[in-house]
């Protein structure tokens, strides 16, 4: 095995891997644009000789290197997508900048444009001050390559849903976050299931810290699982200066010098505190888990202590874990660890070959190219990229440039051992997908992803951002949306109170009852008992709700009623255990079915009486048709019309359940 390669190593280029060069043009009238736009056209035309004579004429995609046309919506959809406070937040980046010798025309327009790059701006300035090109030129290298990404790389063909999967790693996240706490009472109230007694150890003194992380020690009782959970950095600019360390031998391959330098100050801290915990607790399982730089550095503990400790039966997650392994670990550590990537997060794809790969791709792109071809560039994307001959020599460019960085990792992980020039995230990795369905609405996917999809960097206005460990619990939440509210409902609970509780919750079985074979003997017991309140449901339209809530558990009908605003549990009633009575207070109540719609039904029809459940379902998509028509596809929304029904027929309607 080769010693670890010097950053110079990661990633070159020849003029051979690129082919056709630009033919020469005659020269072209384009008095129709502002004067500085024409030379900055000509100053383009002059660099790349090409053509520059339909600025405004639309032309042909560029094509892939499978022969297929690039699509640019979601390069399209980054420019217009683009809020007012993102906007402001780019505005300021940008005038950090060092741009000198521009026309304030020419920088008011520049300006303008470098709005839409977001994060991106803040890692030219990290990564990029020693760069030949000027931050303008270079944002438009990574702006012009993000039109031939392809991030969504999965290896599932569909999103993976399990349910009992999302919640142990939801519940495990809980504890990583946690170590940003800074102290033992605020680690109680982001725990507050935790008993002070199973609180073990912490530390958040950084000068007894040095260079390792803040971490902390606690007993999950529940789960039989003592966790150490290690905190990232608090700043973002921290991690992104960690990020492009060199990295030396470790184990049978590389990982990442400063993640191995903390890891060791770490381990004679917290090493007497585990082996004490480990061994009062016989049978308990070690979780060890992190954000941030606590990702990487859990992921490398987990690779050691697995080895030296085989009896703690160590498992270990990570919340965008940070390139910090070579190839040759990748395999040992997918057994042990698992890592979650949200979206576009840039830790989790960035190392110092990353970066020696954009800064090879630049100095191509540049030769390319030529110098200052970032107005035009930019004033074609601001365009909603009216493509022509200056600008799909451009992206053609770029997207040869993308072809090599993959090419490059794929020899590297394809070949020998001697070949080692990127680090990746630990583990079996998961990837959730962000998509904004109509406004202030987002739905998330989860996929299972390839480890060395994670050697290249993706951009997008967000990449430093979906970083943050609030995107991640979204992620969560949101696909398991009910689900965590039962979690959050229990560990609210007392210890009494949960006791009592205990065995009505878990008399129904734990499965879906949507799902071929399983157990709705419960379900259709509770459906054909008779009770006072069943006939009052049917009586006013409303019996299909009513069935509905009573064929669910108890703890999804007490999540359900939860996300209303009604507390189930806290009712005086609840322990009679009446799953008729829940139903009917979850239906009735003033924050209930009926209170909700019968506001929404007197907008629509002043004088209406109480509202039946077929009422309650038209209002309701036709509310969805309005917020979010553009994403329902058409044949859906086709079925809408004419089913308005008159409150008697309506009433009818709602009381048939065949």
């Amino acid at each position: 095995m080769q010693s670890s390669p010097d950053s110079s190593s990661s990633l070159t280029y020849n003029d051979s891997s690129m082919q056709g060069e630009n033919q020469s043009s005659e020269d072209t009238d384009i008095h129709t644009l502002p004067e500085w736009e024409q030379q900055e056209i000509a100053r383009f035309a002059d660099a790349t000789q090409v053509d520059v004579s339909s600025v405004d004429v639309p032309g042909s995609l560029p094509k892939a290197a499978d022969g297929t046309e690039v699509s640019l919506t979601w390069y399209k959809n980054w420019i217009i997508n683009w809020g007012n406070q993102q906007a402001e937040e780019a505005r300021a980046r940008f005038n950090e900048l060092n741009v000198t010798k521009q026309s304030m025309q020419n920088r008011s327009f520049l300006q303008k444009a470098s709005e839409k790059f977001g994060d991106v701006v803040h890692l030219v300035q990290t990564y990029c001050q020693d760069w030949e090109d000027s931050p303008l030129d270079i944002l438009t290298f990574f702006f012009c390559l993000a039109a031939f990404s392809n991030p969504q790389y999965h290896e599932t063909k569909t999103p993976l849903y399990d349910d009992k999967f999302l919640l142990e790693a939801y519940h495990i996240s809980l504890f990583a976050f946690a170590s940003y706490a800074g102290s033992k009472q605020l680690v109680y109230k982001m725990l507050p299931f935790l008993k002070h007694s199973d609180y073990i150890d912490g530390c958040w003194n950084t000068k007894k810290l040095q260079e390792a992380p803040a971490w902390l020690v606690a007993i999950d009782r529940e789960k039989h699982h003592v966790f150490l959970s290690l905190r990232g950095t608090k700043r973002l600019e921290d991690i992104l200066v960690d990020l492009s360390a060199q990295y030396v031998p470790w184990r049978s391959g590389y990982a990442h010098r400063g993640f191995l330098k903390a890891l060791k100050q770490l381990e004679h801290l917290v090493t007497p505190t585990i082996e004490k915990t480990m061994e009062q607790n016989p049978g308990y399982r070690l979780m060890i888990c992190g954000h941030s730089m606590g990702a990487a550095i859990s992921a490398l503990l987990t690779l050691k202590w697995n080895e030296e400790h085989p009896n703690w039966n160590i498992k270990g997650y990570g919340f965008a874990t940070p390139c910090c392994i070579s190839k040759h670990l990748v395999k040992e550590s997918k057994d042990i660890f698992t890592t979650f990537v949200h979206h576009f997060d840039a830790v989790a794809r960035l190392s110092m070959g990353s970066i020696q790969d954009l800064h090879n791709g630049m100095r191509l792109f540049s030769k390319k190219v030529g110098k200052s071809s970032s107005a035009l560039a930019l004033y074609i994307a601001m365009k909603k990229l009216t493509l022509n001959a200056e600008n799909k020599n451009v992206l053609a460019v770029a997207s040869e440039i993308s072809d090599i960085i993959d090419q490059k990792i794929n020899e590297e992980r394809n070949g020998g051992d001697d070949i080692t020039t990127h680090l990746y995230p630990a583990g079996k990795i998961y990837q959730f997908w962000r998509e904004k369905r109509g406004k202030d609405f987002m739905t998330f996917k989860l996929y299972r992803t390839n480890n060395y999809k994670y050697g290249r960097l993706e951009f997008s206005p967000t990449m430093l951002s979906d970083h943050g460990s609030a995107g991640y619990t979204a992620a969560f939440e949101s696909l398991l949306a009910i689900s965590v509210v039962e979690t959050k409902i229990w560990i609210s609970m007392s210890s009494l109170k949960r006791e009592r509780i205990r065995e009505y919750w878990n008399s129904w079985p734990d499965e879906d009852l949507f799902v071929s074979g399983s157990n709705a003997k419960l379900a259709e017991r509770e459906m054909e008992r008779s009770s006072k309140y069943k006939k009052r449901a049917y009586d006013m339209g409303m019996i299909r709700p009513f069935l509905l809530l009573v064929s669910l558990s108890p703890q999804r009908r007490a999540a359900v009623a939860k996300l209303m605003g009604i507390s189930l549990i806290k009712q005086y009633w609840y322990c009679l255990f009446d799953s008729h009575k829940e139903a009917w207070k979850i239906i009735t109540s003033r924050r209930g079915f009926t209170s909700r719609a019968n506001g929404i039904l007197r907008t629509f029809n002043p004088i209406s009486n109480n509202v039946t459940w077929y009422e309650i379902v038209h209002i309701c998509c036709t509310l969805v048709k309005k917020a979010q028509g553009n994403n329902i596809n058409p044949k859906v929304m086709h079925m809408l019309k004419g089913k308005s029904l008159s409150p008697g027929k309506a009433l009818k309607a709602s009381k048939a359940i065949d």
